[in-house]
């Protein structure tokens, strides 16, 4: 069964409904409307919670807007069943962002730590574990000895967005290297003020942190 409707929010625009393999970022730079006021118009606490067939009003859009099928005036319903026309998850390859390693989620963005609300997300995962590229980009900065953080990658893609790989046992790049999604950066450690191996993953716009898991497919 669909998700229900958002309640929609006094402004015009339209819904679309959420179809496999897209993510929150996807359907906002589809549409061209900001990720922040997409996630507010929504109520999204939890890009998690975010499912096949439900629907999301997209704030101040239209329905020429994109080449979407299921997408609807307020008040509408949409129809079930996958639709013929491109979705937001269709794009150039590697414009999407995939998750750097996989693993249990220890710690979800703004989860609290001693150090104040976290800026990204902890993935557990066996030390020296491959840990690749989430998006095609170039390494903008890389430290051997963060502090808090020990051997720390940056990757600056398009879309002014920059990930970030921390607690790294090793690096496979070098400052500037340009790397392809996938791309191994280096491998999974337990460096800085980490006790144990797992990957703290940021997703940044213009510097600023946002919700990695509006961004991961």
């Amino acid at each position: 069964m669909a998700a229900p409707l958002a309640a929609p929010p006094q402004v015009s625009g339209i819904y679309h409904r959420v179809e496999r393999g897209q993510t929150v970022w996807r359907i906002a730079k589809t549409y061209g409307v900001e990720l922040e006021a997409l996630v507010a118009a929504n109520r999204l606490a939890d890009a998690r919670r975010v499912e096949v067939g439900q629907q999301l009003f997209i704030p101040g859009a239209r329905r020429g807007d994109a080449p979407i099928g299921d997408t609807l005036p307020i008040g509408s319903v949409s129809p079930i069943g996958a639709s013929p026309h491109p979705s937001p998850a269709d794009g150039p390859e590697g414009d999407e962002f995939i998750w750097p390693v996989r693993g249990r989620v220890l710690a979800y963005y703004k989860a609290p730590t001693p150090h104040g609300p976290n800026k990204g997300i902890d993935i557990q995962a066996p030390a020296g574990v491959q840990v690749r590229a989430a998006r095609a980009g170039r390494i903008v900065f890389l430290d051997e000895n963060l502090r808090g953080f020990g051997k720390t990658v940056i990757v600056e893609h398009a879309d002014e967005l920059a990930t970030v790989y921390a607690h790294l046992e090793a690096v496979a790049v070098v400052p500037q290297q340009t790397v392809r999604q996938g791309e191994i950066i280096g491998s999974v450690g337990s460096t800085g003020r980490a006790t144990a191996p797992f990957l703290h993953f940021e997703v940044r716009r213009r510097h600023r942190p946002e919700n990695p898991m509006y961004f991961l497919s």
